[in-house]
């Protein structure tokens, strides 16, 4: 997912390479078919700025990711944290807990919800 706007930018520079003839109207072929494409491809400027930004991109955020890597691991507080404390309720105390089993059973019981 952090690598998406490099393939964003890497798509659109073959879709821009793969439809040039379609884009600047330079093919002199007839087209027979509904369903042909022109079978030209050229990589002009804008492929090549699209391409250069992928790769600044790709720079940037593999740099990113190395830099600031995840270090949940090496906390003084990771060590701490039980099994049981993984999720919500887990974490929240008995009475709060069942503060909200009383509400939830109210709120069911009067509104059918």
């Amino acid at each position: 997912m952090q690598f998406g706007i490099v393939i964003f930018f890497l798509f659109s520079a073959y879709g821009i390479s793969a439809n040039y003839c379609t884009i600047y109207n330079d093919y002199d072929a007839v087209l027979l078919l509904a369903t042909e494409f022109y079978p030209c491809r050229k990589f002009t400027t804008p492929c090549l700025i699209l391409a250069c930004i992928a790769a600044f991109y790709l720079v940037l955020l593999t740099i990113f990711s190395l830099v600031f890597s995840d270090r949940r691991k090496q906390s003084k507080f990771y060590d701490k944290v039980d099994e049981r404390e993984q999720n919500y309720f887990g974490r929240i105390s008995e009475s709060d807990r069942k503060r909200w089993i009383a509400s939830e059973y109210y709120r069911r019981e009067r509104y059918g919800i």
